[in-house]
């Protein structure tokens, strides 16, 4: 019973380690404005990476022009391992549905939503789970895969009153 009360937690946690994984994760932006990011204000070396974009940059949304920024900016102080790391997880992210992408890009923000407490405990939930040997993790998610949304939502609640200890 005690295992079948952590099946959430361990869910949410893969779901944090798929985005983790996928590069969906938000960094601290060096410009927090609602203004884009300038062509002329990026680096010699993030315009070259980004040369492709050029001519389209005046026409990106600014969230999209400060995400592509950032992400050059820490392209560029990665080693060749991670960069070979980070390739291969966008080549895994873009081979997933638009669909899944848009649902784990969902839960990220349901995730950051969250409080720090409770970040805390996924974070921990996770690597219980990470530290799980592979029959055991498939088993949970097996088990979770079967429930109805009608069950998932009450074993939510269940998590919930046990957290607040009601």
């Amino acid at each position: 019973m005690k295992a079948e009360l952590k099946i959430m937690p361990m869910v949410m946690a893969v779901v944090i380690s798929v985005l983790l994984l996928t590069g969906v994760q938000v960094m601290a932006a060096e410009t927090s404005t609602a203004a884009g990011v300038s062509w002329e204000s990026l680096s010699a070396d993030q315009q070259k990476l980004l040369s492709k974009q050029e001519a389209a940059w005046p026409t990106l949304p600014a969230i999209r022009q400060q995400a592509l920024a950032r992400g050059a900016q820490k392209w560029l102080t990665m080693n060749s391992d991670e960069r070979a790391a980070a390739a291969e997880r966008f080549k895994k992210w873009r081979a997933l549905p638009a669909p899944t992408r848009a649902e784990i890009r969902r839960q990220y923000l349901q995730f950051q939503a969250m409080s720090l407490d409770d970040q805390a405990r996924m974070r921990m939930s996770f690597e219980r789970f990470k530290n799980m040997d592979e029959q055991r993790r498939a088993a949970l998610l097996r088990k979770w895969n079967q429930m109805s949304q009608q069950e998932r939502a009450q074993r939510l609640r269940q998590l919930r009153n046990r957290r607040l200890g009601q």
